[in-house]
């Protein structure tokens, strides 16, 4: 994926698409914004065991 491949530069751009997926106050579209939020948050989680501890901090 795009986190394993591109590392922790990434994960900026997608904090605030994640917020506002989290924050999504339709009561139709909330549980679709946060099951695409939870993948993302998943893509960035199995991303994150290829990175040194050197690109993290």
């Amino acid at each position: 994926g795009l986190f394993r491949n591109y590392g922790p530069a990434l994960v900026d751009n997608f904090i605030e698409t994640l917020y506002v997926l989290i924050h999504e106050k339709t009561k139709e579209k909330q549980e679709g914004s946060h099951r695409v939020a939870a993948e993302i948050v998943a893509g960035m989680i199995r991303g994150s065991k290829y990175w040194t501890i050197e690109m993290v901090y």
